[in-house]
């Protein structure tokens, strides 16, 4: 018996192989039936990994009682030996011993079918490791005497030695297969990916490997013994303005170094003698085995085609728009003159009715003119042609003129102003006063009738604040990031208009080198800031 046991500890391969071959020989030895458990990589879970009877009739029945369950009251959370008091010696001799044993009447039955008098559970220890369990099942001699089980359990030891070794073995195999694939197959990997791939070392952010689409990018391959400092040169890596990056700005080396990853962010590549590439960059790091930071991974794509495009279409865009305002103005003025002539009974018999078809008109076309001028001022801004006119003003005097103008054109809700005299500003009053209108508006619309917008105006430092506050619903906090964004109009869409108003006056401060934010809690109201460089003098 022990030989055909060595035997098979030398054929085994796998622990599995093993598994299947022990649990063989130790059910023939029996005249019952065996089954062999191995420990999973991820944690202390037990799989069944062999299980035999022999009677090969009788196989089938086994492996069906086995599915699912094993033994309890093992631990594997913890080391353990093979002394006697680790092992079960279980009699089963009744259908209660069965019972209590395998947990139910069913399985119970099961084993009575296959015939169990007595078992064996021993756990499979080497050194400090648990790898299983080992169950060894009689279908005819009973209980082992007490001079066959430290024979028994000497073979035992032997058998968990060759578990471990193969055991280790198939980590070394499944290590050196994964370092063998990274190595041989990871530029075939990378080359198959249709945009440039950048891969780097930490913390120096160091190339340590490319791939086919980042040459096409470059115009040439990247020289992976190139000092970092010389990459943005050498390669043409620039902002979207075209200044040359700094090293320390190239976004892998900023992820190989924190750890963090880049959101997808523009950028150019300079090739000499040729148009700039316009390619979208995000970057992600690199784990290692622990969990520390081992490097990081770049991503270029070419969005060149895409931003012509999109210049085609503001473009067009603008155009449109452009050709609109005229013939807008005009309906506009004409409408404008029939009322004044309606108002001054100089139209005939013109009645309540017609009357208020004109008005209705009228405000049509002043919602389609603010449209067709968010339009026109959306791709002026998208294709770098927003125009500013800055002269020096009081910011103070506008907001007072504008607000008087709009409380007129809306007395359900009170405008207030609390403005500091000291708002000198060196801006485009025209750009300025579309900003604050934009605000006192949308400030309106989120205020109950009878309630108040109050605007405040003061210098701090260098700059000269706005705020515009409402009593509203206010901005749920999940969206407040979002205002500013392109056509967004929040969840309800309850306002009109394209969603552009935020993202223009965004734009608009941002120009004049100011910023916009604002405060909100629901329930409670919400207030919009906005900063703009103080006139000097």
């Amino acid at each position: 018996m022990l030989e055909l046991l060595m035997d098979a500890l030398g054929d085994a391969s796998t622990p599995l192989d093993l598994a299947s071959k022990v649990s063989a020989l130790l059910a023939e030895a029996a005249g019952g039936w065996c089954a062999v458990w191995l420990r999973d990589r991820a944690g202390n879970h037990l799989q069944l990994a062999g299980v035999s009877h022999f009677d090969s009739s009788r196989r089938a029945a086994t492996r069906d009682l086995l599915a699912g369950w094993t033994p309890a009251g093992f631990d594997l959370s913890s080391p353990a030996n093979t002394e006697h008091g680790r092992s079960l010696i279980v009699p089963l001799v009744d259908l209660e011993g069965l019972n209590s044993f395998f947990g139910s009447a069913e399985r119970a039955r099961v084993a009575a079918q296959i015939g169990s008098t007595s078992a064996l559970v021993a756990p499979l220890v080497h050194g400090h490791s648990n790898l299983g369990l080992l169950m060894v099942v009689s279908g005819s001699y009973g209980i082992p005497a007490a001079d066959r089980l430290e024979p028994l359990f000497g073979l035992i030891r032997h058998i968990a030695s060759a578990f471990a070794y193969l055991d280790r073995l198939a980590a070394v195999r499944h290590a050196s297969q994964r370092l063998s694939i990274t190595n041989l197959h990871l530029h075939a990997i990378l080359d198959a990916i249709p945009q440039g791939v950048v891969v780097s070392s930490a913390p120096e952010g160091r190339v340590v490997s490319t791939s086919r689409a980042l040459s096409e990018l470059l115009g040439k391959p990247l020289d992976l013994d190139l000092p970092i400092s010389l990459i943005p040169k050498v390669y043409g890596f620039a902002s979207p303005d075209g200044e040359p990056y700094h090293p320390d700005q190239l976004p892998w080396v900023i992820t190989a170094r924190t750890g963090s990853p880049v959101k997808p962010q523009e950028m150019l590549i300079l090739r000499n003698g040729s148009e700039p590439v316009t390619v979208l960059c995000s970057t992600s790091p690199i784990p290692g085995e622990s969990g520390e930071l081992v490097g990081a991974v770049a991503l270029l794509q070419d969005i060149s085609d895409r931003k012509q495009l999109e210049l085609q279409k503001d473009e067009f865009l603008a155009m449109v728009a452009h050709e609109l305002k005229t013939p807008l103005t005009a309906v506009k003025g004409y409408l404008q003159l029939i009322l004044r002539m309606a108002r001054r009974k100089e139209m005939g018999s013109m009645g309540p009715k017609e009357f208020g078809m004109l008005e209705i008109a009228d405000r049509q076309v002043t919602r389609l003119s603010q449209l067709v001028f968010d339009l026109l001022d959306f791709s002026m801004i998208r294709m770098g042609r927003l125009d500013l006119r800055c002269v020096d003003f009081s910011l103070t005097s506008l907001a007072k003129d504008l607000l008087a103008q709009m409380q007129e054109m809306a007395p359900e809700v009170v405008l207030d102003l609390e403005g500091s005299p000291d708002s000198m500003v060196r801006a485009d009053p025209h750009r300025v006063e579309q900003v604050l209108a934009n605000l006192v508006s949308n400030a309106m619309k989120a205020t109950a009738p009878g309630g108040r917008v109050h605007v405040k105006i003061g210098r701090d430092g260098d700059s000269v604040i706005t705020s515009v506050h409402d009593s509203g619903a206010g901005i749920p906090r999940e969206i407040q990031g979002r205002v500013f964004d392109r056509f967004y109009r929040g969840p309800d869409r309850s306002h009109e208009g394209l969603g552009l108003g935020l993202y223009i006056s965004r734009e608009i401060v941002d120009a004049h080198g100011g910023r916009i934010w604002l405060e909100s809690e629901v329930g409670v109201g919400t207030t919009f800031h906005f900063s703009l460089p103080a006139s000097e003098r």
